[in-house]
């Protein structure tokens, strides 16, 4: 049943690593620096929490973009 993360998330990007998506979502008002949600089945995710916030930066940070490396 949608929506299965009931949370304000925009602009996700997701990213697929050893059988766990984790998508990473667009800073809201609510939720500053991009949060990050995981999940194995696509239905039940789980917070992460703040994955990355900038030290020079104050606010606006959007659709992030996640890559493996190696």
């Amino acid at each position: 049943q949608n929506p299965v993360w009931n949370k304000d998330f925009p602009d996700p990007c997701l990213l697929l690593e050893n059988g766990v998506f984790y998508a990473y979502a667009t800073e809201t008002g609510g939720n500053p620096g991009f949060q990050a949600v995981k999940s194995r089945d696509l239905v039940r995710w789980e917070h992460c929490g703040v994955v990355f916030r900038p030290l020079w930066g104050k606010d606006h940070f959007w659709a992030p973009e996640v890559a493996k490396h190696n």
